[in-house]
């Protein structure tokens, strides 16, 4: 029996979509300067882009119901990014994004963008519970790894490449695994999707990413607000004991947390103070002199200096009191705070509207993906999206 050529278009897209959340996460390469951010940017190009044509090529032979068009936040949001990119202080790196990383480019944002806007049009319910289920089982490989990785270092990274990337990652996807535990009939699936979750949190656990530790605790307390229907009242009682806890064994209990939230604190200026980092007064520097960027000039404040462009043009405003800091000779090319970075970057319309966006997530009907979407969010308070992060981001939404 021959299959028609559009049943086959149509599954070629699905595989591209379903290749694409599971080997994404998995991606490093260590032939390439950059080992973890780059390869997973080129892999996304290559099948974003195949994945895009090919949805194209069978809409236009085909055709298919009426066209889904973008929430019109993030159709603005993309306008201004791409107004913000032909205004850049360096048009080329606003295009293509900073060497080694690439990812939050205009180019970038094409391809998400247009990942965003198929997956509007072709992803049914059963196609997407496919995806979820894909981006839960991939964060499996990604927390063993890690987990095997605390024989040799003291902050795994697994495939991320940075313990605080993997943490932002992992408190993204551990909020879907446990709407898996929940809604799983099947007791042997519900206990893997269990397992799976206990070694996201061991994992989790070893990244001693407070950002990430603050972020699930968050996405706790909503999911219990959430569900206090379902389980009771007893429930908003609970959890608050529980994640106090949690708190005083993560920040009290274990040395190395407890030398992290002193060393997050520190802000003192006496030279050789510091034996590896002291994000207290570098962040503080940072996000004080990320303000005087933006607020420099009318085209900074509404446009930006472009995508991708910090590290060009934040040490015309980088205080002297990071000289004090143990990166005092560092180049800085991150705010470390995603809201300021794009305040800087593309401008208070751009940042005026991601906010609208992130307000529209965290009202999805889908509580598990609602505060998947809030854990990520805390963590970009304190540092920016990876290229995983920004494909679950864009294909959720």
């Amino acid at each position: 029996m021959n299959v028609p050529t559009k049943v086959i278009v149509s599954r070629a897209v699905l595989a591209l979509f379903l290749g694409l959340v599971f080997f994404t996460p998995l991606m490093f390469n260590n032939a390439t300067a950059e080992v973890y951010e780059f390869p997973k940017m080129i892999f996304v190009y290559i099948l974003g882009a195949s994945l895009i044509a090919t949805w194209l090529v069978g809409r236009l032979f085909w055709g298919g119901p009426k066209l889904i068009l973008p929430d019109w936040e993030v159709a603005v949001l993309l306008g201004v990014t791409i107004l913000s990119a032909i205004f850049s202080s360096h048009f080329y790196t606003s295009v293509w994004g900073y060497y080694s990383r690439f990812n939050d480019g205009l180019v970038s944002w094409l391809v998400f963008f247009g990942l965003y806007f198929v997956g509007r049009n072709f992803l049914n319910e059963k196609r997407l519970e496919m995806i979820k289920d894909l981006v839960c089982l991939a964060s499996l490989p990604v927390s063993l790894y890690g987990i095997f990785q605390v024989f040799s270092t003291s902050r795994v990274f697994s495939t991320l490449g940075q313990a605080n990337w993997l943490g932002a990652y992992l408190v993204f996807i551990l909020p879907l695994v446990l709407e898996r535990v929940f809604g799983s009939k099947d007791n042997l699936k519900r206990n893997f999707w269990l397992a799976v979750g206990v070694s996201g949190l061991v994992c989790l656990w070893f990244t001693h990413s407070l950002s990430a530790v603050a972020g699930i605790l968050l996405a706790a307390l909503f999911l219990s607000y959430q569900l206090r229907g379902k389980f009771g009242q007893r429930l908003l009682v609970v959890t608050p004991v529980i994640i106090a806890c949690a708190l005083a064994v993560f920040l009290l209990g274990s040395p190395f947390f407890k030398s992290r939230l002193s060393d997050a604190v520190l802000f003192s200026r006496e030279p050789g103070s510091y034996n590896i980092s002291d994000p207290g007064l570098i962040r503080a520097g940072l996000w004080r002199g990320s303000l005087k960027m933006s607020l420099s000039s009318a085209k900074n404040l509404f446009l930006g200096t472009g995508p991708e462009t910090f590290p060009y043009q934040y040490p015309y405003f980088r205080e002297s009191g990071l000289n004090y800091s143990s990166e005092w000779d560092f180049i800085m090319n991150k705010p470390h705070n995603y809201y300021l970075e794009i305040l800087t970057e593309t401008g208070l319309p751009a940042l005026i509207l991601y906010l609208l966006v992130m307000l529209k997530t965290l009202k999805k009907k889908n509580i598990f993906l609602a505060a998947g979407y809030l854990g990520f969010y805390v963590t970009n308070i304190f540092g920016w999206p990876t290229v995983t992060t920004s494909l679950i981001f864009w294909l959720f939404l």
